[in-house]
């Protein structure tokens, strides 16, 4: 593909989660595309434990 074809094509960024900037426009987003999973992090009263 040279630059020209790639440049021709429209841009696919979605500006309005790009431009995100409160909580709450973060979590919708996220809930939106299906990646507002946090299991994986611990809540920010608690420390990982020392071994």
């Amino acid at each position: 593909m040279t630059l020209k074809e790639i440049l021709s094509r429209p841009g696919t960024i979605d500006w309005d989660k790009v431009n995100a900037t409160t909580e709450a426009d973060i979590d919708r987003q996220a809930r939106e595309d299906g990646t507002d999973d946090t299991s994986h992090l611990l809540p920010l009263t608690e420390a990982p434990s020392s071994p």
